[in-house]
């Protein structure tokens, strides 16, 4: 089923057709519908994690049961495989340092998956009161005179894993995905523009990675 665009204003509008109002019934009915993108183009609607996971085994592409494998979970969380920004186009003022070891109150996968919680994004400092230096890339919350970027997440990058982003912490509500196993980077320049059941821009509360 799809239905058709018109550009107005640099966004994406759907045009009211019968096709519209049905994916649209399909986005309201379901709070926890995952939106697979293969590109810009074209989007694969899951109702479920088990429709999702079937359809990657029948394509060859499962994904790695972190609970079995431990590798899978830790090696995803790496620098590189994840860039966020709080502003469209992929600006680097407003990229976001999210993996860095100077967040000393949780682990890089802890902070991803609760974006609310501000103690996740507290800067670590040495025993004797001064900051750490660190040499990761992008910015601090304190840079952005925030406490926690939850609901701030404007464009994103994804490189050599599977990223799944919630409109929920804890990886709850509806998600939008990109794959990157391939080796490649995918990305949502203007999250302002996925615009199934509303825009994704300032919305995103979780981020799961995967191999």
């Amino acid at each position: 089923m799809s239905f058709n665009l018109d550009i107005e204003n640099d966004e994406l509008i759907p045009i009211e057709n019968n096709s519209f109002f049905r994916v649209d019934q399909i986005l309201n009915e379901n709070e926890h519908l995952i939106q697979y993108y293969i590109d810009e183009n074209n989007v694969l609607l899951f109702s479920n994690d088990n429709n999702l996971d079937v359809y990657l085994e029948n394509i060859g592409r499962p994904l790695k049961k972190s609970k079995i494998d431990l590798t899978a979970s830790s090696s995803a969380y790496q620098d590189g495989n994840l860039e966020i920004y709080l502003d469209c186009c992929y600006d680097s003022r407003n990229r976001l340092n999210w993996s860095s070891i100077c967040y000393t109150m949780s682990s890089a996968e802890e902070r991803l998956k609760d974006f609310s919680d501000s103690n996740n994004w507290v800067n670590g400092f040495n025993p004797n009161g001064s900051p750490l230096a660190c040499d990761g890339s992008g910015k601090f919350l304190s840079d952005f005179n925030l406490s926690n970027p939850n609901d701030r997440m404007n464009s994103v990058i994804a490189r050599n894993v599977f990223a799944r982003f919630h409109e929920n912490i804890n990886y709850g509500g509806r998600s939008i995905v990109l794959d990157a196993r391939n080796g490649g980077s995918r990305g949502f320049r203007k999250l302002r523009k996925v615009r199934h059941r509303g825009t994704w821009g300032n919305r995103i509360s979780s981020i799961r990675l995967t191999n």
